[in-house]
This record gives C-alpha cells, sequence and structure tokens, in this order.
C-alpha cells in the first residue's frame, strides 16, 4: 500500500476527533458559568421578597445601640456582625432596611457559589454540586434570616469561614494567616461556625486523603478549639453573649421560653407552608408538602427542642 494512502487513515479520523474534543471543551465551559448562574438565579427569585422586609424587633435593638440611644453589652460577642457592620450601614446608608438587605441577599447569593464550588473541588459531579447549590440557595426557611438585618450575622460568619477554607486550599504562610484572619472575623460573627472546619473534614478536595486533610485545616481546628476554650473560660468576663436576652436562670423563665419557642415555631411552620404555596417551584419542595401534614407535630419537636 503507498505510503500516503497508509497514512490517510488517522488523518481522516482526526477531524471528527477534533471537533468532539471542542464541542466537549465548549459544553464544559458552558456547565462552568450556566449552572452557577442558574443557582443563583433560583436563590434570588425564592429569597427577593426578603428585599421588601422592614426592620425587625431585634434590628431596632442594634440599631438603638448603634446610634447611642440603649447601651450596649460590654462583650466582644459578635462584634464585626452586629456592632461595627451596623455602625458602618448607618453611618453610609442611614436607617434605611433595603441596604441591608441587599447586602445579607449578595452575601447569601455568594455563600451559594460557595457551596457549588466546594461540591465541585471535593469530587462531586457537576449535577450533585448543582443540586446541593440549589437546594441550599432557595431553601425557604432561609427567608427568615434574610428578612432581618440583625440576621446577616449566620450569613457572614458562613461567608468568611468559606474564604478560609478557601485560603487552605493550597497553604503557604500568607494564606494561612489570611486563612485565619477570615475564620477569626467569621468568629465573631458567628460563634456557631466555630465546628465548621471539623465538619470540612467530611469533604475532603479530589484525591486527598482524609489524614491530609486534617493536616491542612490544621490552623482552622486549632483556632477553633482554642475560641471554644476562651468563650467556655471567659463567657462572663467579655467573651461570652451579652445582654438580657442571653441571660442564664433557672425557675419560670423555662415554661416562659419553652412556650416563645412553641409560638415561634407554629409560626416557621405557617410561614413555611404559605411559601411553599406562593412559590411557583413548589412542587420541588418535597419536605414542604409533608411538613403540610405534620405541622402540629413539627412545631412541638421544635418548641421541645
Amino acid at each position: 500500500m503507498p505510503k500516503g494512502r497508509a497514512g490517510s487513515g488517522p488523518r481522516l479520523e482526526t477531524g471528527p476527533r477534533r471537533r468532539q474534543d471542542r464541542r466537549a471543551r465548549s459544553t464544559a465551559r458552558l456547565a462552568g458559568w450556566l449552572l452557577p448562574a442558574l443557582a443563583l438565579l433560583l436563590a434570588a427569585l425564592v429569597h427577593r421578597r426578603a428585599l421588601g422586609a422592614f426592620f425587625s424587633t431585634d434590628d431596632f435593638v442594634r440599631l438603638e445601640e448603634a446610634k447611642g440611644l440603649l447601651a450596649p453589652a460590654r462583650t466582644m460577642w459578635r462584634l464585626v456582625s452586629e456592632v461595627l457592620y451596623v455602625k458602618g450601614m448607618l453611618s453610609w446608608f442611614g436607617p434605611r432596611p433595603l441596604p441591608f438587605h441587599i447586602v445579607s441577599l449578595a452575601l447569601h447569593l455568594a455563600n451559594t457559589a460557595w457551596v457549588l464550588r466546594t461540591g465541585r473541588r471535593a469530587g462531586l459531579t457537576a449535577g450533585a454540586s448543582f443540586f446541593a447549590a440549589c437546594y441550599f440557595g432557595a431553601f425557604p426557611l432561609f427567608y427568615a434570616a434574610l428578612a432581618s438585618a440583625v440576621n446577616i450575622n449566620d450569613i457572614m460568619a458562613l461567608t468568611f469561614v468559606f474564604m478560609a477554607l478557601q485560603a487552605l486550599e493550597t497553604p503557604s504562610p500568607a494564606r494561612t494567616a489570611g486563612g485565619l484572619a477570615c475564620f477569626v472575623i467569621a468568629l465573631l460573627s458567628k460563634e456557631a461556625v466555630v465546628f465548621v472546619p471539623f465538619a470540612a473534614l467530611l469533604l475532603p478536595q479530589s484525591g486527598e486523603r482524609r489524614a491530609g486533610s486534617a493536616r491542612r485545616l490544621a490552623p482552622l481546628l486549632l483556632a477553633g478549639a482554642a475560641f471554644a476554650g476562651f468563650y467556655l473560660a471567659f463567657r462572663e468576663h467579655g467573651l461570652g453573649t451579652g445582654g438580657r436576652a442571653y441571660a442564664v436562670g433557672f425557675g419560670a423563665n423555662l415554661a416562659h421560653n419553652l412556650m416563645t419557642y412553641r409560638a415561634g415555631a407554629s409560626t416557621s411552620c405557617a410561614r413555611f407552608r404559605a411559601r411553599e404555596r406562593s412559590t411557583p417551584l413548589r412542587g420541588a419542595w418535597a419536605c414542604g408538602r409533608s411538613w403540610r401534614s405534620r405541622s402540629r407535630r413539627c412545631s412541638r419537636l421544635a418548641g421541645a427542642a
């Protein structure tokens, strides 16, 4: 067989292969930005009504403390999210609720994108990561946090935790210092995120062993353990929760608090049912339909907890 003809076979196959490779790369690029965009759009669509909410009762307390009308609690508890942030927003925008809600929704959308990115870094498929981001971003009960300016503490703390985890994906002295700084800001926004680095051990990066993940996250784990120790040791000396709402006591207040939580749980269940009926995506929320038939039991369990 002539050499030219013998070499023609592979050349004939390279055209379809190149087209297939080009198509696969273009599909991957499209999915790279389309899936996050769809997840963010879904979250914004579900929670869009939070932008029209007014200030809550807790918001007024923090606003009055920021303006000096009330004496603030002498503690570093939630210093970033409920003291410095509120003072900064008041100085920039004044006592208007819309800017507060815009910042809360923007950070929630950023957290939604980070959920998708975390799933991809952990080796999940694009579809699984997209589902996790949609479930997180559009979960209806997040409306309670987004409609209150003070509840940005949960959202802001999670944002800084994600930043800390991203900084330690490829550890270096500078990135480790930046990650620790973000984690400290997160702890001063909402102390509950102290356990998030421990949960991150369950999602090691693709191809990473559990021991390697523990070594990589060791700065955050040690910082979290140290903060928890300081919090318990100095809880009544400037580091723990502050204010009358977080006072500890045993007596008739236990029954009063239980009734308050019971009423709050009933309100939350009613709000969930109302939003599940009003959203155009109600068919996706199977858990919401199950709550519809078990609202009383749900409220009792939540109140008891």
